[in-house]
């Protein structure tokens, strides 16, 4: 039997685990897949109410920067690659790439591959169609790879590259520091997109439309795929923007340095979502709700369904965090 649904979205759940900022998230049927600050990688299985925390898994080596792991993307069964599906972290700390066995309770725990070859911190993921990794970095370049071997270097970026994205027709789109989005059609770059008045920090996949882009600028952007900005929308009350998605109902998720997430529906806020804390990484689970990961090292799921409302408790756990957050911004006097 179906329930009936809300308009508003309300709190499922949340973990709990995870010792720092919760940076990067990513979602497979009903897992998610988490890294952190805290140099850790967590797998969570989630059905209705109830979550349980199936993997905690180490493989990138710590430095003086202390800042973990930055991303978090999974491969889809590739043949010839990885038939299984395979999970890829990006490290902060040690320049690296790794890939992991598909996630599961049952998963191999050590890393199946170590990559290579970025002269500096890895900031982002994604993959390309053919199941290669693609991956941006604080050296300013994207980078290719095939196994352990970089088939392209893409270079042109004159500030770090924020976020890189495998667009369905095979192209690349990677976001940059230096206030740019260009396009790459195979080594070259097809076209440089300067819309953007500050630092781009995220991309997602639009499926039949195109990307959408967020930035420090406060804005997000829908482009086609040939990097036409189709829509704009404008979030006055944000301070930075840093991850922003969307939903299969084609609402659009934002995410940013205020704490809190605005739901878009027909270039309007139609909803906002407080949370005691920045919001890192927002991403859509397949039953319509979603994920957000947090800089208080927590991640929470959000509903529309009744059935899948967290229990009371919870949601005091939540409000009180929110008072929490309140108390502390009030002046000392």
């Amino acid at each position: 039997m179906d329930h009936p649904k809300d308009t508003k979205f309300k709190l499922s759940a949340q973990f709990f685990g995870h010792e720092a900022d919760v940076r990067s998230i990513c979602t497979i049927n009903n897992l998610i897949c988490s890294v952190s600050r805290d140099n850790t990688l967590r797998i969570w299985a989630i059905s209705g109410k109830d979550h349980l925390q199936l993997q905690v898994l180490q493989g990138h080596l710590r430095s003086k920067k202390q800042m973990g792991i930055s991303s978090v993307t999974y491969i889809k069964p590739t043949e010839g690659k990885y038939p299984k599906g395979a999970l890829v972290t990006a490290g902060w700390d040690d320049n690296t790439i790794i890939v992991w066995d598909s996630p599961s309770a049952e998963m191999n725990t050590n890393p199946i591959l170590r990559i290579t070859g970025h002269d500096d911190t890895v900031t982002s993921l994604s993959v390309t169609n053919e199941g290669d990794i693609i991956s941006g970095s604080v050296d300013k370049t994207v980078r290719v790879w095939r196994g352990k071997d970089c088939i392209q270097k893409l270079e042109g970026h004159q500030h770090i590259v924020w976020a890189v994205l495998g667009l369905p027709n095979g192209d690349i789109v990677s976001a940059s520091a230096d206030k740019t989005i260009r396009i790459w059609r195979g080594a070259k770059c097809h076209r440089v997109l300067n819309q953007h008045l500050d630092a781009v920090r995220d991309l997602a996949l639009v499926p039949g439309l195109g990307f959408l882009s967020c930035s420090n600028d406060c804005t997000i952007r829908l482009w086609t795929n040939e990097g036409e900005n189709i829509q704009t929308l404008v979030d006055e009350a944000a301070v930075y923007l840093y991850s922003v998605n969307v939903l299969p109902t084609m609402e659009i998720l934002s995410g940013g340095e205020t704490g809190g997430v605005k739901i878009w529906k027909d270039g309007q806020i139609v909803d906002v979502i407080a949370h005691p804390c920045v919001v890192w990484s927002v991403c859509p689970l397949d039953n319509g709700d979603f994920v957000t990961a947090g800089s208080d090292g927590t991640l929470r799921v959000w509903t529309k369904n009744p059935s899948r409302v967290a229990p009371d408790d919870v949601i005091k756990n939540y409000e009180d965090s929110m008072s929490n957050k309140i108390e502390a911004q009030q002046p000392s006097g």
